[in-house]
């Protein structure tokens, strides 16, 4: 028999494990506490309607709750087979100090700072790099670099580190 059960690789046995975690983290009882103590209604930007909305403790912006996340001040880390203990614990034995309140487009450059070595202001640029290419065409991105005064170069590449360039200038 497979030393992962019905599970046909290593790779989908983390994969069942990772989502198992996540259903137990999105029920955890300090999670739960903290987003309740901290909900204020307001209306609701898109429909105006009465809503509980979570302000960002990093853009110090609120959201309807449905748009925030909750954040590990300490980074939980990569689940492997060789840290199965140490990532719950890391995961589930927190407390509410341990746990930040974020929106998901803050939460997603914390993340991606964290796995990438990169500063948060580095990984927000990063991040609207990675919008901005994913979003439009090579003939847009093309034309949106002329609007900008910039003489776009051949390549996606050579494009990405133009713009990176002219992000960080402009900032």
């Amino acid at each position: 028999m497979n030393k992962f059960g019905y599970c046909t690789s290593e790779a989908r046995y983390l994969a069942w494990m990772r989502s198992a975690l996540r259903r137990v983290w999105n029920k955890h009882p300090i999670k739960l506490e903290l987003l309740k103590q901290s909900r204020k209604r307001l209306p609701n930007p898109k429909t105006g309607r009465m809503v509980f909305q979570q302000l960002c403790c990093k853009c110090n912006t609120y959201y309807p709750q449905g748009d925030i996340e909750v954040n590990h001040i300490e980074t939980v880390g990569t689940l492997t087979l060789q840290n199965i203990g140490d990532h719950t614990n890391r995961l589930l034995n927190i407390t509410e100090e341990g746990l930040e309140i974020t929106c998901k487009p803050c939460h997603s450059i914390i993340t991606y700072s964290e796995r990438s070595g990169m500063t948060i202001e580095e990984s927000a640029l990063e991040k609207k790099l990675i919008a901005f290419f994913k979003k439009y065409d090579a003939k847009e991105q093309l034309r949106r670099f002329k609007l900008a005064g910039l003489i776009p170069a051949k390549t996606v590449a050579l494009r990405r580190a133009q713009l990176r360039i002219h992000l960080r200038t402009k900032e």
